[in-house]
């Protein structure tokens, strides 16, 4: 009753880290190391099961394309394995490792400092069996390595069927509930599985209005001061000459200079902070030691975009509305 039978992969050398992580060693030593070594993809740390398909999912399930395609296809045809990492394949070759029960295996097997596997329940023994295999160089990966029908009548092992189908086109609410209908009448399960939609945090784009509110405030107060400060000299200005577009022109790079500098300056503090925190995030062990993924900062390019440039410009653009060329004649006594 506990028994099972199950395919794996069997990583090969370039990260030998991997298979005593998958064993079951976490130490501290051995996620120092295999960090160091280049080819431990921290993907890989999390294992890959194994799907079968004799070619014609292959698209939906890989994304592969072209003559990566076709070669992956003939591969499976000639009753081979399609892998999506380069640990799990040595000079064009794939080694499978087989788990079956058997009476006669050791009720607890002993540990390998090299287990072929990640484990091995009592009462089952492994068997492995190589077989040429092809290397996915296109679409998504790692992933599931794709086992030959062939390969699996072969090895005398059966399977769960699944079925896999692309959509032309986002079915409607109608279609999804005529699918989740015909499934319930085959006493069967599935999903739909739509491209992730491309969400915008609300938070995000009440701090993007309240941050140009702030500028533009403030740019607009600071004008205006500057303005009222320096209207006698406008008006010395006027006297001897200048021309009446001057006061919009200083008004309009006063406006230029308080909005960018402000705008700069915020943005710098903004992603240095961000930077920071960050930082002292990815220092937590689950974080910084393998197989745990640092966080990667990424600029918000469209929202710097909007605070450094769009922001100052209708600084600019107010100023120039908002302010007369032509000043009231002043007596000075």
């Amino acid at each position: 009753m506990d028994g099972y039978c199950v395919i794996q992969v069997v990583f090969n050398n370039l990260c030998p880290e991997l298979t005593r992580w998958h064993a079951g060693d976490i130490s501290d030593r051995l996620r120092e190391s295999a960090a160091a070594n280049p080819h431990c993809d921290r993907r890989a740390a999390h294992g890959s099961g194994i799907v079968i398909d004799d070619g014609q999912a292959l698209p939906i399930l890989t994304g592969a394309s072209g003559e990566d395609l076709r070669r992956a296809r003939e591969t499976l045809a000639a009753g081979g394995v399609v892998v999506r990492s380069r640990l799990q394949i040595s000079d064009g070759m794939v080694t499978l490792a087989i788990v079956r029960p058997d009476p006669d295996a050791p009720a607890e097997p002993e540990p390998s400092r090299e287990p072929v596997v990640a484990s091995v329940p009592p009462g089952h023994a492994v068997t492995t069996v190589t077989v040429p295999g092809y290397l996915l160089t296109t679409g998504i990966g790692p992933g599931s390595a794709i086992v030959s029908p062939q390969l699996v009548e072969r090895l005398g092992l059966g399977a769960y069927e699944w079925i896999v189908a692309a959509t032309t086109r986002p079915p409607t609410e109608e279609e999804h509930e005529r699918f989740a209908a015909a499934l319930r009448a085959l006493g069967a399960g599935g999903m739909i599985q739509a491209d992730a939609p491309t969400q915008v945090d609300p938070m995000l784009l009440l701090l993007v209005g309240a941050a140009a509110l702030i500028t533009l405030g403030a740019a607009g107060i600071g004008t205006g001061l500057a303005a009222a400060d320096g209207r006698a000299g406008l008006s010395t200005l006027a006297a001897v000459g200048a021309s009446p577009r001057l006061r919009r022109a200083l008004s309009v790079s006063q406006a230029g200079v308080i909005a960018g500098l402000g705008s700069l300056l915020g943005a710098l503090v903004g992603i240095g902070a961000a930077f920071t925190v960050i930082e002292g995030n990815n220092q937590q062990d689950y974080r910084r030691l393998w197989p745990g993924s640092p966080v990667e900062p990424v600029l918000p390019w469209l929202t710097l975009g909007v605070v450094l440039v769009a922001v100052p410009l209708v600084a600019i653009l107010g100023a120039g509305l908002f302010t007369r060329s032509r000043l009231p004649v002043e007596r000075r006594l």
